[in-house]
């Protein structure tokens, strides 16, 4: 027995509703540091499973770019900002990804700093075994310097934004990859013949 889509899109909103009221009525709602409110990525699966019914696809892969593209930066840069930032994709991710700092201005949780938290790629000087940063291990330090980092800084210097070249190669190979696969299969079921 199949499932109507409108039975399945009142499935998704109304445990959406669900995860959304929680959030509401829980105080911690953003889940601390974090770009975005980590408790309600469960619905992300979900949500993906309603896009496959919409039918402007464009909008659908303009949305799927712009989130792939934030979460991309967030991820280069530092997937736990302080939760004392206001908008930290604009106030923070962003301004360090392009210019390799923020203002000053910014709230920011001490010890956490304009000063100390710089470069473009890899920020985040929490040591792993810190509890709080520069507690261990002062600002400039190796063990501070590189405790998160991607394999490109390895190449190009912790922080530098040339790091993510090696990345965008590995990814635009895949989507090459991708897209080919797809290309062969469409042209494979075109020859089938219809019966």
């Amino acid at each position: 027995m199949a499932i109507s889509p409108v039975i399945r899109s009142l499935g998704v909103l109304v445990i959406s509703g669900i995860f959304l009221l929680f959030n509401l009525c829980f105080l911690n709602w953003e889940a601390g540091f974090g770009v975005g409110a980590r408790y309600l990525v469960p619905l992300i699966p979900l949500w993906g499973i309603a896009l496959l019914r919409v039918d402007k696809r464009r909008l659908v892969v303009a949305l799927a770019v712009i989130s792939f593209a934030i979460n991309l930066a967030a991820t280069a840069v530092d997937p736990q900002p302080s939760a004392t930032i206001p908008r930290p994709l604009t106030q923070y991710i962003v301004p360090l990804l392009v210019l390799g700092h923020f203002s000053p201005d910014v709230p920011i949780t001490p010890p956490w700093s304009a000063a100390t938290f710089t470069g473009h790629t890899s920020v985040n000087r929490l040591a792993h075994d810190e509890a709080i940063v520069f507690r261990r291990h002062p600002p400039g330090s190796p063990e501070s310097e590189w405790s998160s980092f991607n394999l490109g800084e390895l190449l190009f210097g912790a922080g530098d934004p040339r790091s993510l070249i090696p990345f965008a190669i590995v990814f635009a190979a895949a989507i090459a990859a991708i897209l080919e696969r797809a290309r062969r299969s469409s042209r494979a079921s075109a020859a089938q013949p219809t019966r």
